[in-house]
């Protein structure tokens, strides 16, 4: 449990948008029964923390997909561990992370991501 889950169980949207930014938490943690933030607020109806996250996370991957895409290796990496389920993050054709990482040569986050 972190503060980011407390934050987000009450609805303290600065909080948890502080946290994030300028604290780097990863808005896709679980705590010990396998909670995130997001599931956090939406069992206690925070719905404005809800929205926020739900956008943050889908413009996460989509930001992760492109440096994987375009090859930029370093933010690759760095957006790859605030990911919750690498595998689940594509591109419209269904291109995945892994396939950019092997196109790239990158044999290391191939066996990583496998």
């Amino acid at each position: 449990f972190t503060l980011l889950h407390c934050a987000a169980y009450h609805g303290w949207l600065d909080v948890v948008k502080q946290l994030i930014k300028d604290h780097q938490y990863n808005p896709d943690c679980k705590d010990d029964g396998g909670n995130t933030p997001l599931s956090k607020a939406r069992s206690n109806g925070k719905h404005s923390v809800v929205d926020y996250l739900e956008t943050y996370i889908a413009e996460l991957e989509s930001r992760c997909y492109e440096a994987f895409n375009y090859g930029r290796r370093d933010e690759a990496l760095r957006l790859l561990k605030q990911v919750e389920d690498p595998r689940t993050v594509k591109s419209k054709k269904n291109f995945t992370l892994l396939h950019c990482a092997a196109y790239h040569g990158w044999l290391d986050v191939v066996k990583e991501l496998i």
